[in-house]
């Protein structure tokens, strides 16, 4: 059997350098944030359509052919997953799993978003908001997620092997209000989002609006800084 005291450093030192840069890149984004511009993912040149992240959710677990087919494409995509240990003939083995079943994000120009779904309509659908025609009627667009919540729920999801998240579907609990705070310690450090009272435990919570809310337990009270 292979020795878990072994394995598990391995596993944790190859993604030290990933959550260190994921924290360094959302502190830097909060930072730019600023109230007059628009959110959207940084990156592309000049004349070219805005690269934004998009949420789908795939149909018949065709998820991942999705996901490679955008990468494909040479765009990025994006899936929370945790990691599990099983035994498989008296050795211990690890296996990712996903913690929001088929939910997939991809950060592409919204037309060739639309361009796929075209061709993959059956397959998957896309997360969307009411926006107004020329005209001034209300439509169905696909709804570009701002990219401090998409760094900050892509830190959270992927620290600590994803182990410790609870994923609460895509609606803010109604529970106690509770302020915004930043990590300021601990592997979740940089991380922000808001603590809320539940079940008499005290939860970080981080939510993609419309889309998907997750949580953390068991952060000290003194790692914890209101902004």
């Amino acid at each position: 059997m292979a020795d878990r005291k072994t394995i598990s450093p391995i596993k944790d030192s190859l993604k030290q350098a990933a959550v260190k840069a994921a924290a360094q890149s959302l502190a830097h984004a909060e930072g730019e944030q600023s109230a007059k511009e628009q959110d959207h993912v940084q990156g592309q040149q000049p004349g070219q359509d805005p690269l934004n992240w998009y949420a789908i959710r795939a149909f018949k677990r065709k998820v991942m052919g999705i996901k490679e087919d955008f990468e494909k494409m040479n765009f990025k995509t994006y899936m929370a997953m945790r990691s599990v240990e099983y035994e498989d003939g008296g050795h211990l083995k690890y296996k990712d799993v996903e913690i929001i079943p088929q939910l997939l994000f991809v950060c592409c120009p919204q037309r060739e978003l639309d361009a796929y779904k075209e061709t993959h309509d059956k397959d998957f659908m896309v997360y969307r908001h009411k926006v107004l025609d020329k005209g001034g009627f209300p439509v169905q667009k696909p709804a570009p997620i701002p990219e401090t919540q998409m760094k900050a729920f892509i830190f959270i999801t992927s620290t600590g092997n994803g182990k410790d998240i609870e994923y609460f579907g895509d609606i803010m609990p109604h529970f106690e209000e509770g302020s915004r705070v930043r990590v300021t310690d601990g592997i979740y450090k940089g991380a922000t989002g808001f603590v809320k009272r539940i079940k008499r435990d005290r939860k970080l919570l981080v939510a993609i609006e419309g889309v998907a809310v997750v949580a953390i337990s068991n952060i000290p009270m003194s790692y914890l800084q209101k902004i």
